[in-house]
């Protein structure tokens, strides 16, 4: 009677423990579910960061791109304005001349009227 007892208590023990050990492992399971959900989670994060800085440089590329070709139009444009103002240069200077030999056609003209108002 008493070995029954003890084989009784043993089997109660035994059942109790094998209760704790199934106990521990849905926790264990439910802590490591958690754990690969944060990891997924994390993991989502940093793809969307990557997107977002990877679309980042693009965009800084193209805004360089856009800076580049702005900066050669503009050389352009001021080669060009240089060239227009010594063209100018080169027409006022060209004037100048042409008001000056008129002129001294005019004091020509003048002084051979006056030459000829005398005579």
């Amino acid at each position: 009677l008493r070995l029954k007892e003890q084989l009784s208590k043993a089997e109660e023990a035994r059942a109790t423990a094998e209760e704790a050990a199934a106990d521990w492992d849905c926790r264990w399971e439910a802590a490591a579910a958690y754990m690969r959900a944060q990891v997924d989670a994390a993991d989502e994060s940093r793809c969307a960061a990557e997107a977002v800085a990877a679309a980042a440089v693009e965009k800084q590329g193209r805004a360089q791109e856009e800076a580049a070709r702005r900066v050669v139009s503009l050389d352009q444009e001021l080669c060009k304005t240089k060239e227009a103002l010594q063209d100018v240069g080169g027409a006022r200077e060209a004037q100048a001349h042409e008001v000056r030999r008129l002129e001294e056609k005019l004091a020509d003209a003048e002084a051979a009227r006056g030459e000829s108002d005398r005579a």
